[in-house]
């Protein structure tokens, strides 16, 4: 990553902040600091665009010094757009705090900014600033869709063509029949952890009124799970962003009306944010009670999903209270573990 620094080169440059260390003490060398000015910024180009979810500042440690971090406000900057992702208040964080700071919905950016708004010109300190969030392109973008039904030349794929233009005459909005229970989804062709929809409500001839109780779903295989409920209507030619309830999990994003009168059903933009899930286990050191058979425990990580003994593809131990062990060598969050058995024997995996 390529960052800033205002007024203060070598020892305590700018990269000190992102080297991964959270070392608290300025003299090992592992902070950021500028020199004695009003309103100090530091920054960091992400070299992409990310939809932001958590900045994490540590303090500084030593000499107590740490009292001067506050009145801080964290932006992510994207072109000219400025939005705040937080900010750290007139409290100023405690020597060596590591504070975790989430980010307001929608912050999006290539670039994080930290700036000190205090009145005096004592600089700022980061003895180390970490930025999580997720690539910020909408994984609907042109992806495969289908609804209830269509309406004239309003097809579903209008909701991911990437247009946010809210006048349907433009032609770039979706719309159903009118009828009960319309639905309408986009496949994304991988399991992801959903972390918001965005939706674009129709904004001529007050329609975006017919936009209300209606459910996001995520889709996978035969689970369920529930972005969010919107009760009431969206407004017209507005942008919702709806954060997701967490765990919310799946290939399919389904938005689908439950309103007790037939209505119109449009969709001007969809847009859908995550983290893909993928096999973290693959390849990865794996140990087990003992080794029968040349039935290694790293056959059971082999990415061959075989049934058959023969295959050489499964593992077996056979010691009293048999166990099995994979080292994933980070840390993760788990969404779903999955086994195969071996074909015949169910009786030996209970």
């Amino acid at each position: 990553m390529v960052s800033v620094y205002r007024n203060k080169p070598g020892d305590y440059g700018s990269v000190k902040a992102v080297d991964g260390s959270r070392n608290i003490h300025l003299d090992h060398y592992s902070c950021a600091t500028t020199s004695a000015v009003r309103n100090a910024w530091w920054q960091v180009d992400l070299q992409a665009i990310y939809l932001i979810r958590e900045v994490v500042i540590t303090n500084r440690g030593d000499t107590y010094a740490g009292f001067l971090l506050h009145d801080v406000v964290i932006q992510a900057l994207k072109g000219t757009q400025h939005l705040t992702c937080g900010e750290i208040g007139h409290n100023p964080l405690a020597d060596g705090e590591t504070k975790h700071i989430p980010c307001r919905p929608g912050t999006v950016g290539s670039v994080i900014k930290v700036t000190r708004k205090a009145s005096d010109s004592t600089g700022i300190v980061l003895c180390e600033v970490e930025v999580y969030g997720t690539q910020g392109y909408s994984l609907a973008h042109g992806k495969p869709t289908h609804m209830s039904s269509t309406f004239g030349s309003y097809v579903s794929s209008k909701a991911v063509d990437g247009d946010k233009n809210s006048l349907i005459t433009e032609n770039s909005c979706t719309q159903t029949l009118k009828q009960k229970n319309n639905w309408w989804q986009v496949d994304l062709q991988a399991v992801y952890v959903i972390r918001e929809v965005v939706i674009t409500n129709r904004g001529d001839r007050n329609a975006g009124e017919r936009l209300h109780d209606i459910v996001i779903e995520a889709l996978k295989k035969t689970e369920v799970s529930i972005c969010e409920v919107i009760v009431y209507a969206l407004k017209n030619g507005e942008t919702r962003r709806i954060p997701c309830q967490p765990r919310t999990v799946g290939n399919v994003i389904k938005i689908r009306q439950n309103a007790t009168k037939a209505e119109y059903f449009t969709l001007c933009e969809v847009e859908v944010y995550g983290t893909q899930v993928y096999n973290v286990a693959l390849k990865k050191p794996a140990t087990q009670g003992n080794v029968h058979y040349e039935a290694y425990a790293s056959k059971a990580v082999d990415g061959k999903a075989s049934t058959l003994w023969n295959a050489e593809s499964c593992t077996y131990s056979d010691v009293v209270h048999p166990w099995w062990i994979v080292d994933l060598e980070a840390v993760y969050l788990i969404i779903d573990v999955v086994i195969t058995n071996r074909e015949g024997y169910r009786r030996k995996l209970d």
